[in-house]
């Protein structure tokens, strides 16, 4: 109904309060934050494997995958192989206080 009226939206914190493809078929939202303690600790197999499906899922629905918390570019670069498709957090822009806005 939302996309019906030209809005969309997202689901902040998936795998925190969302966490099946199920919900994202359901739904269908335009893009999925990630949440940070979930893309934390890649050498975990299980971990990089529940990724790649929750971004194969949300690619073949349209659905935006946004990783947050990125810590640094190793990481960045193991979740882009993992096909997410934007990034968050401190090794993609340095905080900016508002003196320096």
């Amino acid at each position: 109904m939302i996309h019906d009226f030209g809005f969309g939206y997202g689901i902040d914190n998936f795998e925190h309060h969302f966490s099946s493809a199920e919900e994202l078929e359901t739904f269908r939202p335009d893009y999925i934050k990630l949440d940070s303690a979930f893309t934390l600790n890649l050498n975990d197999n299980q971990r990089t494997d529940a990724l790649a499906s929750i971004t194969r899922t949300a690619g073949n629905l349209s659905i935006i995958t946004i990783a947050t918390g990125i810590e640094s570019t190793e990481q960045r670069s193991q979740l882009a192989d993992l096909g997410i498709d934007a990034f968050q957090g401190f090794a993609v822009q340095e905080v900016r206080t508002s003196k320096r806005l």
